[in-house]
């Protein structure tokens, strides 16, 4: 991608370092021309020295959290290419920034730990980092709760403006659920670099609306989250929840996220969102869930797997779902209503009846929109990982084995 310059006057990234990336960022490199608009010659010039990316990544934090957690992040830098990355890190947090600068070679790795007060000096803040680098990265993060008994964390993924949603478009959030065990946040952040007001909306398992409609101010270039947010809704207990956000008004796009922590351990379970949009609405499609499991595992775990299905389709849709493994296979069905969410907890043992491993992956095909997310999770600690497919209407979840 490149930015051009029409008749000398700069359309591209002109801002002081440091301020908010909006969507016209990109790097490019020095040629001339013309383009025609509307029947008129404009002269162009690229400018620029290398096609380079920006990244945000929500929920950087080193503070204080409910039920007596600390939350702190470490994020990681994996340049891919085969040309040195120069990349400005700008951290915004409670109104204020923090700015600093990073070399990471062709084909290697950088994890920064701890970064809010290891490399920005921000303890007791939270907030969002943007990377500006001069060529494409991976970018990941792990927040988590420091706890006496050990980490308990959840991935970040670092996103560009394309995964996110611009204004008329939606995204979900499914399966979350809020009681005294469990609680729901959300948070997003500002990919269009002049702030947005997301709108939240909440519903149980059968689709009906539950507590009221939230608005949340996201900053821009930073981030925002509603914490506890069944609670701020005035929603009650629901447990098998899902919600819809977007935009109101302009502004974005946003990306967003759900945060779902177990108040006996404080772990966290990420749930990023998945645009309404993008859910497939045609084709005998197959998708594969990795790590499903009721089994044993090391240092005295037991690990088991929760599964939810949320129809999307505008209508009713049978699930045929397989369970392969090493001593065969069991086969079972469900039918979901028009915005309804269903969740197996445990669904090898509860829904199959094998309280074993279940296979890696699920296997699912179908058409129309659905979507499918599973937790794999300790029976016992509630340590858990969050797994996620886009599903179409009807379709097959199969499992195939794993050590």
């Amino acid at each position: 991608m490149v930015h051009y310059i029409v008749t000398g006057e700069a359309l591209g990234d002109d801002r002081p370092k440091g301020e908010p990336m909006g969507a016209d960022f990109l790097n490019g490199y020095f040629a001339a021309g013309s383009i025609v608009v509307a029947d008129q010659s404009f002269a162009v010039t690229q400018d620029g020295v290398a096609i380079g990316e920006n990244y945000l990544v929500a929920g950087v934090a080193e503070t204080e959290g409910l039920q007596q957690t600390r939350w702190k992040s470490d994020l990681a830098i994996l340049n891919p290419g085969t040309a040195s990355a120069s990349i400005d890190l700008i951290y915004r947090h409670d109104g204020v920034q923090e700015n600093s600068t990073l070399e990471v070679g062709p084909g290697t790795i950088t994890e920064l730990a701890n970064v809010a007060v290891d490399t920005f000096g921000a303890p007791d803040s939270a907030g969002a980092v943007e990377l500006q680098s001069t060529v494409p990265l991976i970018v990941t993060a792990r927040t988590y709760n420091a706890a006496p008994s050990g980490t308990f964390g959840q991935f970040i993924p670092g996103v560009t403006s394309a995964l996110g949603i611009a204004a008329g478009a939606e995204a979900t959030l499914s399966q979350l659920s809020s009681s005294s065990e469990v609680r729901t946040n959300i948070g997003f952040v500002d990919l269009g670099g002049t702030g947005a007001m997301a709108r939240i909306r909440l519903f149980d398992g059968s689709g009906a609306a539950v507590g009221s409609e939230l608005g949340e101010i996201i900053p821009a270039g930073g981030w925002s989250q509603r914490n506890r947010v069944f609670h701020a809704a005035i929603a009650g207990d629901c447990m098998g929840c899902y919600a819809v956000v977007d935009i109101v008004g302009n502004g974005g796009p946003i990306w967003a996220y759900a945060s779902v922590v177990d108040a006996a351990s404080g772990d966290p379970t990420t749930i990023p969102m998945e645009r309404i949009d993008t859910v497939p609405v045609a084709g005998d499609e197959r998708y594969l869930v990795a790590g499903v499991a009721s089994t044993d595992g090391a240092n005295q775990t037991r690990w088991k797997s929760n599964l939810a299905l949320l129809n999307l389709s505008g209508q009713g849709v049978t699930a045929d779902l397989t369970y392969r493994h090493s001593g065969g296979s069991e086969v079972s069905s469900v039918t979901l209503g028009d915005g309804e969410l269903h969740e197996f907890a445990n669904i090898a043992a509860d829904l199959f009846g094998a309280d074993r491993l279940l296979a890696i992956p699920d296997e699912v095909a179908g058409t129309n929109d659905e979507l499918v997310v599973v937790r794999v999770l300790n029976r016992d600690t509630e340590v858990d990982c969050q797994l996620l497919s886009r599903v179409p209407d009807t379709f097959e979840l199969e499992t195939l084995g794993c050590d």
